[in-house]
């Protein structure tokens, strides 16, 4: 059978046909008649292959009765309380203007800014956290910095009249980013700085610091921006600390009012990063910054750079089901063997 419905066909007719901003009516009725055309020539293109199938009765996801039975196994999961609505960040396509899965994402290598930023502890005045992202305009949307709990940080002097925190293991090669030698004056765990209060760089806001396992030295300062709005990793620390998933972003892809940094309303996310820099840079609060080449995630169809933002979705609880799939899994003879194992694994990791 075949599945005729998703949003290539849409892509193609709205692209190759030039009905942007037609009557969805029109556009459906195009997208139904391109699914029929390559339908007959697969269908043909497997015939001529000697693929077996019974040709004249294929199933197709476009006909009533398969459409009904989708909307059955729905009703199903809403009366077993299986279904909800919920706000959190997706791969966003700005020009297609929708939700990819994680599976349709493609990369591709892409120049953006990045800066080393300074965020002042509320509790000492001399002090900052130093934090490094390449995504400058999730900043607005900063809530808390993280930290790893068993890491060593250290704070240290770089000659400038501030201190600054950092990884003990990351002091080198941060100093050379900014052309600075950073002398060390005490050490501390992370689970030492848990709870400090710091001062938002750009808003009249203040944020908080969070242990965090998933915190690494492998690149950065060792302290990382979150913005749960913005990021899976972001998203699950927030829910854990009662951080709302706060996404200042349209789905043009363009800064909204709500990130309340006027000079940054209404620009493209990309477009606003070297904007950021500035701001910061007038602020007092810019370490560094630098331009970085890096692998980044692109939409298969329009080729425009995602943007993770949060949104209203509705979902389906997967736990109930997880532990039925599991169960069927063992009641299937795999050839080879090995395929239960991978299939578990699978099944047993997905989110």
């Amino acid at each position: 059978g075949w599945d005729c419905h998703g949003l290539p066909i849409e892509h193609k007719v709205v692209t190759e046909q030039k009905l942007v901003g037609a009557d969805p009516a029109v556009i459906r009725t195009k997208c139904e008649e391109v699914a029929r055309h390559f339908i007959e020539r697969q269908k043909e293109q497997f015939q001529r292959l000697g693929v077996f199938g019974d040709w004249d009765h294929p199933y197709l996801t476009m006909s009533p009765a398969y459409e009904a039975a989708e909307l059955r196994v729905l009703a199903q999961l809403v009366e077993k309380g299986m279904v909800y609505e919920g706000l959190r960040p997706v791969h966003w396509s700005t020009g297609c203007r929708t939700a990819l899965a994680e599976a349709e994402v493609e990369y591709a290598e892409r120049e953006d800014e990045s800066v080393y930023v300074r965020l002042e502890l509320k509790d000492a005045k001399d002090e900052d956290l130093l934090v490094w992202t390449t995504t400058p305009w999730t900043l607005p949307a900063n809530l808390a910095v993280a930290v790893h709990p068993g890491m060593v940080y250290a704070l240290t002097d770089s000659g400038d009249g501030r201190k600054v925190w950092l990884a003990k293991s990351r002091i080198e090669f941060v100093g050379k980013a900014a052309g600075k030698e950073l002398k060390i004056l005490k050490e501390n765990k992370g689970t030492d700085l848990e709870n400090r209060i710091y001062r938002h760089p750009l808003v009249q806001k203040e944020g908080m610091v969070r242990c965090a396992e998933f915190v690494t030295a492998d690149s950065g300062t060792g302290l990382v921006h979150i913005a749960p709005g913005h990021g899976h990793e972001d998203y699950v620390l927030g829910r854990k600390c009662g951080l709302e998933p706060f996404s200042p972003v349209n789905e043009a892809g363009k800064l909204t009012e709500e990130c309340e940094v006027p000079e940054l309303v209404g620009k493209n996310v990309f477009a606003a990063n070297p904007e950021v820099a500035e701001l910061l840079e007038k602020k007092g609060r810019l370490w560094a910054r630098e331009k970085i080449r890096h692998s980044y995630p692109h939409c298969p169809r329009s080729k425009t750079p995602i943007v993770f933002r949060s949104v209203r979705q509705w979902f389906i609880r997967m736990d109930q089901l997880r532990d039925k799939a599991l169960e069927a899994v063992g009641q299937v003879k795999w050839v080879p063997g090995w395929g239960e194992s991978r299939i578990r694994g699978a099944l047993g990791t997905r989110p």
